[in-house]
């Protein structure tokens, strides 16, 4: 993401300060491709918005309920105001960028440590094959007792398919992020994890921002629309190859 498209999502925010918010009022008049641009990112956060809420809404299995031993009739726990954000630069021959995560607003106290190498793990490869053989809103349950759920499948700026999924189990819960170098599950990376408490009540499931912890990381790596559910699984019946 480029400094002006911090500059743009800070306006879309109202973050700016007002003389930076006038300014930019100014030259989003006058240059057609600064609007366009606006728009583009715009559009990304009601994609993301939308997305998320189908999903969210969904009441939770109830097997997960019973096991973060929850009730109908159990009060909201007050929510962890600590986030531990957990960041890996993919580093590959072919970019030498790194992933930038950021999180907005006062509710939670980051931080930056390594991402640890899950690649190799069984664990990892069992995580790789559902994001490379399940539909976005669909629920697997792990080997470890763990609830996976994909949520949705995008583009990034490197061309290569990103899955944002999220791990729940007794123990916390993540947000991550994983991409698709190459043909195979050996090649889903994991690029981004997010790991949080936040408030559960009854059978609803909500997420501390209202969407995804990741809704900023996502802003940033995505390049283009998301994918649609008809494409997303025409993509896992041809492999993730859409030119066989």
């Amino acid at each position: 993401m480029t400094n002006l498209d911090e500059k743009l999502s800070a306006f879309l925010d109202g973050e700016l300060l007002a003389e930076e918010m006038q300014q930019m009022r100014e030259r989003l008049a006058v240059e057609p491709a600064l609007a366009a641009r606006l728009s583009e990112l715009s559009m990304v956060d009601q994609a993301l918005q939308a997305h998320y809420g189908e999903i969210d809404d969904r009441p939770l299995p109830a097997a997960i309920t019973q096991l973060l031993g929850v009730t109908d009739n159990q009060p909201e726990q007050p929510p962890n105001n600590v986030i531990r954000l957990l960041l890996r630069e993919r580093l590959r021959a072919h970019t030498g960028k790194a992933i930038a995560a950021a999180l907005v607003g006062g509710f939670a106290l980051a931080q930056w440590l390594s991402l640890p190498t899950m690649d190799a793990d069984a664990s990892w490869r069992e995580v790789a094959q559902v994001l490379e053989s399940t539909p976005s809103g669909t629920n697997y349950t792990l080997a470890s007792g763990e609830q996976l759920t994909p949520r949705l499948t995008f583009v990034n700026h490197d061309g290569e398919y990103c899955r944002q999924f999220r791990v729940q189990g007794d123990a916390g819960r993540s947000e991550n992020i994983a991409c698709r170098s190459g043909a195979g599950t050996e090649e889903w990376d994991l690029a981004v994890r997010l790991e949080l408490a936040d408030t559960v009540s009854g059978d609803r499931y909500q997420t501390a921002s209202g969407g995804s912890a990741l809704d900023d990381t996502l802003d940033k790596m995505i390049a283009g629309p998301l994918l649609a559910p008809e494409e997303e699984r025409r993509l896992i019946e041809l492999q993730w190859s859409p030119n066989h």
